[in-house]
């Protein structure tokens, strides 16, 4: 039944803060996803016999990425002397990569799947394109002005880091796979807006990556003639022409950044080196989340005033939370789906491209209630892939014999 995908669109609504709705109650709301988050606890277990025996492929990584976490509650209590409730409530959210189950006992079809994120990809571009022309009334962001803080600006664009780029990008490489093989103009639209929801994100890793990720597709479709070689010079001819206008401030704040001591790096450097001073089960399980009001957690404030983020160090900041253990498991992943690419499709791949390209700066794997329902999602999608084009090739070379 159609219906059913409304569940997935409810618990996407809830996890993400209603699209980082900025009259979300971070109170009342947290509360309601603990709710959820237990009732879908309570779901799974009612429906453990079904879920094991389904022979999914990704089902052994995503099990690896909900469990592992928990076993930095270990250093987290002999290193830091945080106490195991505070740490297992933290790391609790990683138990929301039960949702990647969800759609298969729902019986959720994948194109009813990829419906949704292409309809949440365009509000999210249309929301991102809206909220440059009502400033100050915006209503999805997660940065907002304050008496204290104004809206950063960058290149003429205010940055709300809207909840949503993931469906944009799914959207942006869908429309462009397809415009490639039908020339339909209702691609060449999800594709352009794609692109204008990308560069008003206003982030430089992230247009880049996506930018290589393009090119990555039109070389895999066989596209790269003389004609969309041509169209591409054109194309960066105009750029170059407007490099000013269009990335006169990124190329400036990028400049600054190499002169300067670029905190970045001094992050990879301390989450990845320093701060856990060479400790065997620090390397190994990682430090643990931080848990409310700890003195762990008031240690990493500290860093975090200083300009010191997890968050900003991609799979450095993962390692620092949970150890070589848990970024192995990140790494097999990205195995696993070289190993499957001949039964990936192509909008898929190249959003996993898109990941392995930006993990040294972004998170995709845990972090947030956000990332991981989010993210479960991508997981079920590239899991119908595989099996969808298993038996389709199967049937193929039955064909030919």
């Amino acid at each position: 039944m159609k219906y059913k995908i409304l569940v997935v669109f409810l618990l996407l609504a809830v996890f993400t803060n209603g699209f980082s709705f900025v009259g979300w109650n971070p109170t009342s709301g947290g509360r309601f996803i603990q709710l959820v988050l237990y009732a879908l606890m309570l779901y799974s277990v009612v429906n453990i016999k079904k879920i094991n025996c389904y022979h999914t492929n990704l089902k052994p990584l995503l099990l690896c990425f909900m469990l592992i976490p928990f076993l930095s509650v270990i250093p987290a209590l002999v290193i830091h002397g945080q106490d195991v409730s505070s740490s297992f409530y933290s790391t609790k959210k990683n138990l929301l990569y039960l949702m990647f189950f969800l759609p298969f006992l729902l019986k959720i079809k994948e194109e009813d799947m990829l419906k949704l994120f292409l309809y949440l990809g365009v509000a999210w571009c249309v929301v991102e394109i809206i909220q440059q022309f009502t400033f100050p009334k915006v209503w999805f962001a997660v940065r907002t002005a304050t008496d204290e803080v104004e809206v950063e600006i960058r290149n003429g664009i205010y940055r709300y880091n809207t909840v949503g780029r993931e469906f944009g990008l799914i959207m942006l490489f869908y429309s462009f796979v397809q415009y490639m093989k039908t020339r339909k103009r209702l691609f060449l639209f999800g594709f352009v807006l794609g692109l204008v929801g990308i560069y008003i994100l206003a982030t430089r890793q992230i247009m880049v990556a996506s930018a290589l990720c393009l090119l990555y597709g039109m070389f895999s479709l066989g596209k790269m003639k003389l004609s969309s070689f041509l169209g591409i010079a054109v194309v960066f001819t105009v750029i170059y022409l407007n490099m000013d206008v269009l990335f006169g401030e990124y190329i400036e704040k990028t400049t600054n950044d190499l002169t300067d001591d670029y905190v970045r790096f001094a992050s990879y450097e301390f989450y990845g080196i320093s701060y856990n001073e060479g400790n065997f089960l620090r390397i190994l399980l990682g430090n643990g989340d931080p848990g409310r009001n700890t003195s762990y957690a008031n240690e990493i404030s500290k860093f975090e005033d200083y300009g010191l983020f997890r968050a900003d160090v991609g799979i450095v900041g993962m390692y620092s939370l949970y150890g070589i253990v848990y970024v192995i498991c990140v790494i097999l992943f990205f195995a696993f789906c070289y190993h499957k690419r001949r039964y990936i499709d192509l909008y898929l791949k190249m959003y996993i491209v898109f990941m392995l390209v930006t993990s040294v700066m972004l998170w995709h794997f845990g972090y947030s209630y956000e990332r991981i329902s989010i993210m479960s999602c991508i997981f079920f999608l590239i899991d119908k892939s595989i099996s969808r084009n298993k038996i389709l090739q199967l049937k193929q070379r039955n064909l030919c014999v």
